[in-house]
């Protein structure tokens, strides 16, 4: 559930969605240095910007959630500087 205190992360740098919640969850902890179970979500999206996936803890377990997009591209700002190819 989303509160008003709820940190939401987003990854910076494209990412190969077809990683899964141990992966994602590594890359949580090595690129945000955050805890996967804090509450926070932590929003992944792939190079040609048409998906994205949310991790985040809840209650018991962690959840991943995805949207991909059948026409258009999610806007995000310019965050390639850094980011390898």
């Amino acid at each position: 559930m989303l509160t008003p205190a709820t940190k939401i992360f987003l990854n910076t740098c494209a990412t190969d969605l077809r990683k899964s919640y141990q992966t994602l969850s590594a890359l949580v902890q090595d690129k945000f240095a955050e805890d996967p179970l804090s509450g926070a979500m932590f929003i992944f999206y792939n190079r040609s910007g048409n998906r994205l996936k949310i991790l985040y803890w809840h209650i018991n377990g962690l959840c991943l959630w995805q949207k991909r997009l059948e026409k258009g591209r999610f806007k995000f700002p310019n965050f390639s500087k850094g980011c390898k190819k």
